[in-house]
């Protein structure tokens, strides 16, 4: 495997996804770098350097079946919130977001016309300048798009203009609605909260859609069945994801020791009164 000699570095650096680049184009260049500190957290990568999918490489038509016009690609990295058990502080440790330049944004449309698009971001509508300089090159492309935020980063000012621009679906990470668990995880998602502003995404036409995860520590099958009641009620669509413990995938040490994780831990879960098999039900859930 490429990357076992590498493997710590590679996932515990500032900057993984440029060290990963430069591993696989140019390894004298990446073992220049690596011995001069260049891949720490001050070299971000700049905003001509982020990659757009290769189409020419991917198996997509393999992609196509799950998604079958639909192009993803990343908008906006790094985040100012501090959830636990949330991966991105693990890749950029800095409390601030890197957007990618929207003429960027546009001539990648512009040359693979034709698809929805799924515009990947941590907190999209953060940088509110960045929101409205990238909708209004957006607005005249005539496209539909979807991406993530956090619920409460949305007003009806920034609603509006995501819609004008194309945008018909966020997504947004509720994690749970037990106020013991929102408490510990200082993310207060109440459903008052969540009502309301889904209310200003669906006035303006767009599609709100709740994140919640399974497996938080301390989670039991009466906070999952209550959580779920009550985002049913709202009538907001929602799916389930799996808690994945990044601080134990950081603790290995070699590929192997990842591997016993990816066997032993990850697959499993820990939620008391909660069989395997509804657990794999409700990840299978789709509204």
């Amino acid at each position: 495997m490429v990357f076992s000699k590498y493997f710590d570095y590679v996932f515990k650096t500032g900057d993984w996804q440029k060290a990963i680049r430069e591993l696989i184009t140019c390894p004298k260049d990446f073992q220049k770098n690596l011995d001069s500190n260049i891949y720490d957290c001050e070299s971000s990568f700049k905003n001509h350097e982020w990659c757009f999918p290769a189409f020419d490489l991917l198996p997509m038509e393999e992609y196509k079946k799950i998604h079958p016009n639909q192009i993803e690609f990343s908008v906006q990295r790094g985040c100012v919130f501090n959830c636990p058990f949330c991966s991105e502080k693990f890749k950029i440790s800095e409390n601030k977001t890197y957007q990618r330049d929207p003429e960027e944004i546009v001539k990648f449309i512009k040359e693979n016309p034709g698809y929805y698009y799924y515009f990947d971001a941590t907190t999209f509508t953060q940088n509110r300048q960045w929101v409205k300089e990238l909708c209004e090159k957006l607005e005249p492309l005539n496209i539909n798009w979807r991406t993530v935020t956090r619920i409460n980063q949305i007003d009806e000012e920034i609603a509006n203009i995501l819609s004008k621009a194309g945008c018909d679906k966020i997504g947004f990470g509720v994690e749970t609605f037990s106020k013991e668990d929102q408490i510990k995880f200082n993310k207060p998602m109440t459903p008052e909260i969540v009502k309301k502003h889904s209310e200003i995404l669906s006035n303006e036409g767009i599609i709100p859609r709740a994140f919640f995860i399974l497996g938080l520590p301390g989670q039991t099958k009466e906070d999952i069945l209550e959580t779920q009641k009550k985002i049913e009620e709202l009538g907001i669509e929602y799916r389930w994801k799996e808690y994945i413990p990044f601080e134990k995938v950081l603790s290995a040490k070699t590929i192997e020791d990842f591997q016993i994780f990816e066997r032993s831990i990850f697959p499993k879960h820990q939620i008391k009164g909660l069989s395997q098999d509804f657990y794999n039900k409700l990840l299978a859930i789709e509204r």
